[in-house]
């Protein structure tokens, strides 16, 4: 019933030898540039302006909560879903498309807010969000 284990370490030994192999010629290399400190940065300044928002919750029971929140549901799989796995197909982007899209979403979503209130209030600074500018955040990215 037992088997000799004689051959055995040796499969192990191909099994270990397969597994230290890199998938891709760039296995090892660094090939994101400068795009982690320009991303850092980026957010960095967003989280600099939107620290001395206010929070506007007052208009949130005029709202019909339900059809809001489906649209913000519908635009916003849309945009981390539907335009992410679009591009997983483009041979040389491959599943990093997708968190390249959610990354460009997050980022965009936050700007849009930040450029729309400043310009809904004249050029001030003074940022106030509600779920609208959510909404609307999604909606200048889609």
């Amino acid at each position: 019933q037992h088997q000799s284990r004689v051959g055995s370490s040796c499969a192990c030994t191909v099994i270990a030898g397969a597994m230290s192999t890199p998938l891709s010629a760039s296995a090892g290399q660094q090939t994101t540039g400068p795009f982690g400190p320009l991303a850092l940065g980026i957010q960095a300044l967003i989280a600099a302006l939107l620290l001395p928002a206010e929070y506007d919750t007052s208009a949130l029971s005029s709202l019909d909560s339900s059809s809001i929140y489906n649209f913000y549901v519908g635009v916003a799989l849309m945009m981390f879903v539907g335009f992410g796995y679009l591009m997983t197909f483009l041979k040389a982007y491959g599943l990093g498309a997708v968190g390249f899209t959610m990354f460009a979403t997050a980022i965009g979503v936050q700007w849009a807010m930040i450029v729309e209130n400043i310009f809904a209030s004249g050029g001030s600074l003074a940022i106030k969000l509600d779920f609208m500018d959510v909404l609307n955040g999604n909606f200048a990215i889609a």
